[in-house]
């Protein structure tokens, strides 16, 4: 077919993995997001530099700089970030510098963080840990 064809010298970057996808830049200079709508589930661990915006479900691990879990979001797995904020479900062990658990907050598992603050109506069942807890995509935390 003609719209099969592609131009000489033309590479497909999902055929040759081994090509760098080049990665793109916001213009305005505000870090990269990504939100994780409420018709999404995501099976499998989730790791960015940036911030993720959790409305939908995930079921494995999430790694990232700022992660903000919406009041419809839900997390089965650990969680590693700067700070994390949380609005929705989370079942697993929390790891940040800073953790918010707001008043529609329902944790299930331990957190590790160097500051943490709970509004009245939160739920958490756990333990709390303070201490030092650097978490940076990419960065090995003692695994």
């Amino acid at each position: 077919m003609i719209f099969d064809k592609k131009p000489a010298g033309t590479m497909d970057p999902i055929a040759s993995p081994n090509i760098p996808i080049p990665r793109t830049v916001p213009r305005n200079g505000l870090p990269a997001n990504a939100t994780i709508d409420s018709t999404v589930t995501v099976e499998g661990n989730v790791v960015s530099e940036g911030d993720l915006q959790i409305e939908g479900r995930i079921n494995g691990n999430v790694h990232c700089s700022r992660l903000t879990v919406g009041a419809g979001g839900q997390i089965s797995g650990d969680i590693k970030a700067n700070e994390v904020i949380v609005r929705g479900k989370v079942k697993g062990t929390i790891r940040a510098t800073r953790i918010m658990l707001l008043d529609s907050a329902d944790v299930a598992g331990d957190v590790f963080y160097d500051k943490m603050s709970m509004e009245e109506g939160a739920h958490f069942v756990g333990a709390s840990n303070a201490e030092t807890a650097i978490c940076r995509p990419g960065v090995a935390s003692g695994e």
